[in-house]
């Protein structure tokens, strides 16, 4: 697949806007797994605990709500998947019917939760919003699958930005055990 010449860099500049929304997403998560981590070692006084609890939980809002802003958003002129793909189709790409695009799929349930998150955490600004029951691992798995959607919009020199989801995803695991490791070591615990 080629993309017009006269779209080229438009074509370049979203893709450039999309890759550093999934990356700044998964950096936030990174950041969630690694407080989690952090607060299940009980070592934090009650101060500690309160501040990275509340941390953690701000987090979780700020993944959602990223991922609405790209996924599930149905403005128009909103940055989502749905708009690079309307652009790719309709006038990036010099041959678009060789090229099938699926939906990216959110379980109803997730998707409810976080259009509430959206729209009371944001909209309404409602501080004391406290959704624990968005699962972390079901938006690790939107994370991943943004990732493998992102991928496939990419197309010429785009390829160039393309992500290495398991790659990716191990590293972070491997992080976020090291830090635990560290912190238990430095900590006094045995």
């Amino acid at each position: 697949m080629e993309i017009k010449d006269a779209f080229k860099n438009q074509y370049l500049t979203e893709i450039k806007i999309y890759h550093t929304y999934i990356i700044n997403i998964f950096t936030f998560y990174c950041y969630h797994l690694h407080l989690t981590n952090l607060l299940k070692l009980k070592k934090l006084n009650a101060d500690e605990f309160i501040f990275f609890k509340t941390v953690n939980l701000l987090l979780k809002d700020r993944i959602a709500l990223d991922i609405w802003k790209i996924v599930i958003d149905n403005n128009k002129s909103a940055n989502t998947f749905n708009h690079i793909k309307n652009n790719l189709k309709r006038k990036y790409l010099i041959n678009p019917r060789d090229v099938n695009f699926e939906k990216l799929k959110i379980e109803k349930n997730i998707e409810t939760k976080i259009k509430n998150i959206r729209n009371h955490y944001l909209a309404h600004a409602d501080n004391n919003l406290n959704d624990d029951s968005l699962d972390m691992s079901k938006l690790e798995i939107i994370i991943k699958d943004m990732m493998i959607t992102f991928n496939h919009l990419l197309f010429d020199e785009a390829k160039k930005n393309s992500i290495d989801v398991n790659q990716l995803f191990a590293n972070v695991c491997i992080s976020a055990n090291g830090l635990t490791f560290i912190f238990n070591k430095f900590s006094g615990a045995n």
